[in-house]
């Protein structure tokens, strides 16, 4: 996480008139508390302190007094004025390098909602997500990786109840890996990268496929819900799940069936380009995944190449029932002008 300085200076503790010449002068009274730590009582520069509360960043303070001191502090606690949202008073909290740290981890939302380009408002319902981790470790914004064949409820499950980031990736757990050590070697943090089919890496296990630890974690989960009188399925209950949902399979009937499903897959993007209730979905790593959200269906679809056989598979997912069946009867021109497409 980033480091942002702040000097201050030391006061002796004072009564509301004291507080109140302070804040007349542009100073912000503070306190400093921590483990082992006596009360610390300083003020510092009102227009210092905006570049460090008037931001949706969350950082590491590094607190440089005039009695020589020095400390690195969260930001546990902010005053404001009810009228003028000046800032009264802040408490500060000792980080201890060797403990773990609460702190409110701001969410980042990248993208262009098909709602919001048809004219609509973006609701955001929360602004931070409280995280725990040693000072060092603490990312200034989460990514998990996953492969491209994501329900859009899963998508806006980790991007807005969870608050962390979702990168849709290619298919093969390898290439899902791949990119989430690439991503934390740029200084993107990234936890998790995980392909559909349940091949999983966490970076505290150095981004190894290994489906044993993966499993302790899950049953060290479950024995503290259990605890709380929880079951393991509450941690995703506020996961949409589509209304209807199925997988086409097409296979190729040409012998360079990857040459020709290549060429499907162009075709297909002009085809959509064509439709206006066809949205295109960017970025978009492998294939050409579609949303929908008109009056007749909300949805989406995935139409991508196998990785190793003549197959072209097609993921619909529909926020209605029937809402495939519409799909479906939306692309059936598509694949009956592609007579090498057999369903």
């Amino acid at each position: 996480m980033k480091h942002f300085e702040l000097k201050g200076q030391i006061r002796e503790a004072g009564n509301k008139a004291v507080v109140k010449a302070f804040r007349k002068q542009g100073l912000v009274p503070c306190n400093l508390y921590g483990q082992g730590l006596e009360n610390v009582l300083f003020t510092v520069s009102e227009k210092d302190l905006k570049g460090l509360t008037n931001t949706p960043a969350s950082y590491i303070v590094d607190l440089v007094l005039s009695d020589g001191k020095t400390y690195n502090a969260i930001i546990h606690e902010l005053q404001f004025h009810p009228v003028k949202d000046n800032c009264l008073h802040v408490d500060f909290l000792l980080v201890d390098g060797k403990k773990p740290v609460s702190i409110n981890v701001p969410l980042v939302f990248t993208g262009h909602p098909i709602g919001v380009r048809q004219g609509g408002k973006f609701v955001q319902n929360a602004r931070s997500l409280r995280i725990s981790a040693m000072p060092d470790d603490l990312p200034d914004s989460l990514t998990i990786v996953t492969d491209n064949i994501v329900s859009d409820g899963l998508i806006d499950f980790i991007n807005h109840t969870l608050g962390g980031v979702i990168l849709p990736f290619k298919r093969g757990y390898k290439n899902v890996i791949d990119k989430g050590i690439e991503l934390n070697s740029t200084g993107e943090v990234c936890e998790l990268a995980i392909e559909t089919s349940g091949h999983g890496a966490f970076r505290e296990n150095y981004f190894s496929d290994d489906g044993a630890y993966i499993a302790t974690k899950i049953i060290c989960r479950m024995a503290r819900l259990a605890k709380e009188g929880k079951p393991i399925a509450s941690l995703i209950e506020k996961l949409g799940q589509p209304a209807d949902a199925a997988e086409m399979r097409l296979t190729i009937t040409e012998p360079d069936f990857k040459a020709y499903g290549q060429q499907v897959l162009e075709d297909f993007r002009a085809f959509c380009e064509a439709d206006p209730r066809f949205h295109i979905v960017t970025p978009n790593y492998e294939g050409v995944r579609v949303a929908f959200d008109d009056e007749e269906v909300k949805g989406w679809l995935l139409i991508r190449l196998s990785l190793h056989d003549p197959v072209i598979p097609i993921n619909l997912e529909s926020k209605a029932p029937g809402g495939v069946t519409i799909l479906k009867a939306r692309i059936r021109p598509f694949i009956e002008a592609h007579p090498a497409l057999k369903a």
